[in-house]
């Protein structure tokens, strides 16, 4: 694909829907949703908010753990508990946390400190994170979901539990900022082509030009929004980003499942 083929994709591509179901408002709603960078000063309403939260509360889970704890702010209660403004000027922010505290504090045989309780957790956190992103766009408010930019998520998280006095075995993962649109979003963000994600029955081999098509179009889209820099200087910034949360992860979460198997070692029993 050449390089204008590309920028026309970036401004004017839209999902395929298919014929059949194109009348579907679900399906729109959700083809139709763009992260959000540039919101309004406009305030998102407590009503909004809650009706937000709720989409969330009410996801599904594995074994109905609802392994997630959600904690909001508005622009006030951000600056107080941060001492920054909510990322690119959102008037609400929730920070999307996997939690097995709660859980393990009435049902002592779950393991809370097992690596896969931490990823069903996850997992969990993601679904709940997804369908407030849906309810969102659904009552008209832009959204967008970070996990590094303004110390919001995974990336920092040593400096979210300090600041948020979370627990152990509460994880934030990332912030879901809310707000009202400023202008337009242009385009589709950059997909993987069908064939390269989709496969019946077996994993199959991967086309090489389909994964070249879709890089050049993610720095064809950088540097269009970041002239001062590119997309290769980005993957660098986050492959140490990478390494250094990889670091305060496992201190937060894998250390403690160690020392909960050494106690398993020693009583035979887990406590």
């Amino acid at each position: 694909m050449s390089f204008w083929k590309n920028l026309t994709y970036l401004f004017r591509g839209k999902p395929k829907v298919l014929p059949g179901i194109a009348g579907n408002a679900t399906l729109q709603l959700l083809a139709r949703r763009r992260s959000c960078r540039r919101f309004k000063d406009d305030p998102v309403p407590d009503e909004i908010l809650d009706a937000i939260v709720e989409a969330g509360r009410y996801a599904p889970s594995s074994v109905n753990l609802q392994t997630w704890t959600f904690v909001t702010f508005d622009r006030q209660e951000w600056q107080e508990t941060f001492g920054t403004k909510i990322p690119f000027n959102g008037a609400r922010a929730v920070v999307i946390c996997s939690d097995v505290h709660r859980i393990g504090q009435i049902i002592t045989q779950f393991e809370t400190k097992s690596l896969l309780a931490h990823t069903l957790a996850v997992f969990n956190a993601g679904l709940a994170a997804m369908a407030m992103n849906v309810a969102a766009e659904a009552l008209g408010v832009a959204s967008v979901m970070l996990s590094d930019t303004g110390k919001s998520g995974l990336l920092d998280v040593p400096f979210l539990q300090e600041k948020m006095n979370l627990p152990d075995g509460v994880i934030p993962l990332a912030t879901l900022i809310l707000g009202y649109r400023k202008i337009a979003s242009p385009g589709i963000p950059p997909r993987f082509p069908k064939e390269t994600v989709v496969f019946r029955q077996k994993y199959a081999s991967i086309p090489r030009e389909p994964l070249e098509q879709w890089y050049q179009q993610m720095k064809i889209g950088y540097k269009l929004t970041n002239l001062t820099s590119s997309f290769e200087n980005k993957l660098r910034y986050y492959v140490k980003r990478f390494d250094q949360a990889e670091e305060a992860l496992r201190r937060a979460v894998c250390d403690r499942s160690e020392e909960m198997g050494k106690e398993k070692e020693l009583t035979g029993s887990w406590k």
